[in-house]
């Protein structure tokens, strides 16, 4: 490095972790159950933000979400807010009965017991 320049690091934005649990969310079918709208993706977003901190409070999942590269990873255009997952609840609520009848996805590959079950 030349005379005079600095070297600054800095912390990017992490992925890893909710690209996993956002794969394994989608695979189950949750993403899909919730439905696509704006309050949906508030709703998915307190699932994945839950896998991931359990027991953080919204203003929390908030905060979650502007380090792990939810917006981008998820392709979200709207932010949101603490007030925002707070009125999400009301929504999850009345959405509820709805929801749980929405059949989550199978697993693609039975297990080794399903297998050798089903062929005796």
């Amino acid at each position: 490095m030349p005379p005079g320049h600095s070297l600054r690091l800095r912390q990017g934005e992490s992925f890893g972790a909710l690209w996993t649990v956002d794969r394994i969310a989608r695979q189950l079918g949750i993403q899909k159950a919730l439905g696509v709208t704006h309050e949906a993706e508030l709703s998915y977003w307190q699932v994945l933000a839950r896998v991931l901190r359990p027991g953080a409070s919204l203003l929390a999942m908030v905060r979650l979400a502007a380090t792990c590269a939810a917006a981008a990873l998820l392709g979200w255009r709207r932010a949101f807010t603490e007030d925002d997952l707070y009125a999400n609840g009301s929504w999850l609520e009345g959405r509820h009965a709805v929801i749980e009848r929405r059949p989550l996805a199978s697993p693609a590959h039975p297990t080794e017991e399903t297998s050798s079950s089903s062929t005796m």
